[in-house]
């Protein structure tokens, strides 16, 4: 299991910490976290061997792994949300950018006489409907096709 999840998280720095990525090896850690703990649970109570006397190198290992593993599941929780919150800055940067009548050329925008310009109309194509000019029903959106 841990040759898998280091295979993962390798994965995960190869690939400059994607967020999804990222989201995915935290759920992995995450669970593991939890799988680690149950193994301890049972070391601690069906072992009678006190802690770190004949098993020393398991019982490291034992205490160690889940610690490391929610470590690691904190961290990835923590790339994750930076992202979130840099998706977040961004889409509330375009808002304000767009508001505020910024983009030149674009709808609404005002000509070097003052007067308003209308919106441009698109040209060679259709925005929404069908071949006759309707726009389009979305209440059939989702609804089956059939051919013929």
């Amino acid at each position: 299991m841990v040759i898998l999840v280091s295979m993962f998280g390798y994965q995960v720095y190869k690939y400059d910490m994607d967020f999804t990525w990222a989201m995915c090896y935290g759920l992995v850690v995450a669970m593991e976290t939890v799988f680690d703990l149950i193994h301890l649970a049972i070391r601690v109570g069906q072992v009678p061997e006190p802690f770190f006397k004949k098993y020393m190198i398991l019982d490291i290992i034992l205490v160690t792994a889940p610690v490391l593993s929610a470590i690691q599941a904190w961290m990835m929780h923590k790339v994750y949300t930076s992202c979130l919150q840099q998706e977040n800055d961004a889409l509330m940067a375009n808002q304000r950018f767009f508001a505020g009548g910024g983009g030149g050329g674009g709808y609404g925008t005002a000509t070097a006489g003052g007067a308003a310009q209308a919106p441009r109309q698109p040209r060679g194509g259709r925005v929404g409907g069908d071949q006759s000019g309707r726009p389009y029903d979305w209440n059939t959106a989702g609804q089956g096709h059939t051919l013929g």
